[in-house]
């Protein structure tokens, strides 16, 4: 038939609305992945327990205590013990030398 007639096939140009379609197609793709992702996420953060706040009853006193504490100053347990060891040194001592003196002059006499 004729150039331009009636019955010629006439080429259409409906890529745009191909490529379209396929964009939306990998948007829908993209954003149900995401939206998975972020549920098992969130899944995931909530198995992790939470930080509570106990309150201390621990007073003033004892933390300051805690805090002046020093292991090497002496209690007053340690100078009891230490007053005790002396005590008995000096009469272990006093009844050594006696002994001693006696022996000493038997040698000598």
């Amino acid at each position: 038939m004729a150039k331009g007639g009636r019955y010629l096939k006439k080429t259409k140009k409906r890529g745009w609305k191909i490529a379209l379609g396929i964009l939306l197609v990998f948007i829908l793709l993209i954003g149900g992945a995401a939206f998975a992702g972020m549920r098992y996420y969130q899944s995931m953060l909530d198995k992790i327990p939470r930080a509570e706040i106990i309150e201390q009853s621990v007073s003033f006193e004892d933390i300051q205590a805690i805090l002046d504490y020093n292991p090497d100053k002496p209690t007053d347990e340690d100078a009891l013990t230490e007053q005790a060891q002396m005590e008995t040194d000096g009469t272990a001592s006093e009844e050594s030398a006696p002994a001693e003196t006696q022996t000493g002059t038997e040698a000598g006499g």
